[in-house]
């Protein structure tokens, strides 16, 4: 886990060190362990990278790195499958010199060119400049965990992980406030399709992009391919294959020289990835929990796994006053607006991780886009039932899903128009993002989870910490989403293959607990107290006085807003 940085010249100029370190040292949260910078004999380019010694703790690790006085690259993740392609190569006739990741992604590159992608289990963001060709090529993973921005105009292409790294060499950038005032109206932040900041682009999620003579190309390199016709599948082999596919991501992702642990929420997803590990390993495992006083507190449930498992655990207790005072900080740090207190939260976490001296933390999100974890995809697996005709199954569903949760929703009968309106171009909004369960669980794997953890990669590194996730195996993902419906949604309960995978394993507690609250803050408690008005109001203040208008309705988004202004502008 590294930060990087380039500059490319289009028109004869040359690229100067001390502009690369300069970019480098406004990062170098990302990788304290070590430095380096290159540029080509050229001149034309230059590479920069701040090192976070994750593999290979020697300097063999060191970047920028070169092959064959052709390839040099700048890389910033972890390729988890790098033994596994290290021992393809090998038989392929290759040789290696180091026991890095990052000579194995240059050899795979070597070998495959942009195919190389087709072959990684990792989160990346990267860029090989080709000595032979000319060329840039710069890519990022699937899901969208690690970043990279970039400027352009006629005369220069500059790159980074972050964008306080580009405002190094490009001073002239400064805040979007039409995209600002759209948060502030909409609540929307798509960080893995625009910045806040005017120029600055972002290369979208499973996408690389070229370079050769001053024309920048993006491609896609993968999507979620929904299968038209589902087999029919034994629950015994689906188990298997699922627990299989699981424990497989999560040994990959314990590969590392230095020291983890894992969170712990008392939800299914992090007891899963924790009981997991503790299978794997006779240490004691240690754990970080985010914990609340009042109703949203889950502490039951985490000493459920605690005591079954016999974890070291470690809890901070988020408060607003604490929030206030290291709002800017993590404004600065994750380079858009805070979406909600949520965030601030798992920040909490990265700094008692950090007091720990942990290094790498597992973290289990990603499962809840899959594997039809939030509440509006219980709608989608029921309605489904409707339309495809298995009408015992749907009002089975039905009525569990009303003594489940009527209390606060239920499922109702205006559902059965939806098609007809959509005949006639009136889309209900539910079916905005697509008109049956897998279509709505692949747009919030591609679209909408790597907002999560662009914000998660920001406040980890932050603290100099890596997060690594298990529920981002493309071959998991691509597996289960796959499932016949009733594996992701049954008798209430969403999730279905991995609560029963996780049978005999996990508590009965947490295996079927139906009222998972997720890392939510009491937000709307805090925002209502006297000092959170008097917040709310200096931050309508300053939007104000930027010639922004405020939200009245949603106080937060004013807050939020506000110290974007403040630290940015």
């Amino acid at each position: 886990m590294c930060g990087i940085a380039g500059i490319l010249k289009y028109n004869g100029g040359k690229v100067e060190k001390s502009k690369l370190k300069k970019m480098t040292d406004s990062i170098i949260h990302r990788g304290p362990d070590g430095e380096g910078h290159w540029v080509s004999m050229s001149g034309q380019i230059g590479f920069g990278h701040r090192r976070l010694s994750i593999i290979d703790l020697s300097n063999d690790g060191a970047q920028p790195m070169t092959l064959k006085e052709r390839f040099t690259i700048t890389f910033n993740g972890e390729i988890y499958n790098y033994i596994e392609l290290k021992n393809h190569l090998i038989g392929l006739g290759y040789s290696f010199t180091t026991k890095s990741d990052t000579e194995v992604l240059l050899v795979l590159f070597q070998h495959y060119g942009e195919k190389c992608l087709d072959h990684i289990d990792g989160m990346f963001a990267f860029a090989i400049w080709d000595e032979k060709t000319n060329e840039l090529f710069c890519a990022r993973d699937r899901l969208g965990e690690k970043p990279f921005f970039y400027y352009e105009d006629r005369d220069v292409f500059v790159f980074a992980s972050e964008i306080k790294a580009i405002k190094e060499v490009i001073s002239k950038i400064q805040v979007d406030k039409k995209i600002l005032q759209n948060y502030i109206d909409t609540g929307d932040i798509k960080s893995n399709s625009y910045s806040f900041f005017e120029d600055i682009k972002v290369l979208p999620p499973a996408s690389f992009l070229k370079v050769k003579d001053s024309t920048p190309k993006i491609e896609k390199y993968w999507e979620i391919i929904l299968k038209s016709d589902l087999e029919e599948i034994s629950e015994a082999k689906a188990i298997s294959e699922f627990r299989k596919l699981f424990e497989s991501s999560i040994e990959r992702r314990m590969r590392m020289d230095v020291e983890f642990g894992t969170s712990l929420s008392g939800g299914l997803d992090s007891s899963s990835i924790a009981s997991t590990i503790c299978s794997k390993t006779n240490k004691a495992l240690k754990t970080f929990s985010a914990r609340f006083n009042g109703p949203l507190d889950e502490g039951k449930w985490m000493e459920e796994v605690i005591n079954k498992f016999k974890l070291q655990n470690e809890k901070v207790y988020p408060q607003f006053d604490k929030m206030i005072d290291s709002l800017s900080k993590l404004t600065y740090h994750q380079e858009y607006p805070i979406a909600g207190s949520s965030m601030f939260a798992q920040w909490s976490i990265m700094q008692l991780v950090k007091k720990a001296g942990v290094t790498v933390l597992i973290d289990g999100q990603g499962a809840d886009e899959f594997l039809c974890g939030y509440k509006e995809f219980k709608y989608f697996a029921i309605w489904d039932l409707f339309y495809t005709g298995k009408w015992k199954q749907f009002l089975k569903e039905r009525k569990l899903f009303n003594q489940y949760f009527g209390t606060n929703e239920k499922i109702g009968w205006g559902f059965i128009l939806y098609p007809l309106l959509n005949q006639f171009g009136k889309l209900p909004k539910e079916w905005r993002y697509g008109t049956n369960l897998k279509e709505r669980l692949k747009y919030a794997v591609e679209k909408d989870l790597s907002n999560l953890l662009m914000s998660a990669d920001r406040n980890s590194m932050a603290h100099s910490i890596e997060v690594r996730l298990p529920f981002t195996n493309k071959e998991l993902i691509e597996y289960s989403i796959n499932l016949p419906n009733e594996f992701l949604y049954q008798n209430g309960e969403t999730k279905s293959i991995l609560r029963k995978s996780m049978k005999g394993i996990l508590p009965d507690a947490i295996l079927h607990r139906k009222d998972k609250i997720g890392f939510a803050p009491p937000q709307n408690d805090w925002l209502g107290s006297k000092e959170g008005k008097e917040n709310v109001l200096r931050a309508e203040r300053i939007l104000i006085n930027s010639g922004l208008n405020a939200n009245k309705k949603y106080p937060w988004r004013s807050i939020a807003a506000a110290s974007f202004l403040e630290v940015f502008s």
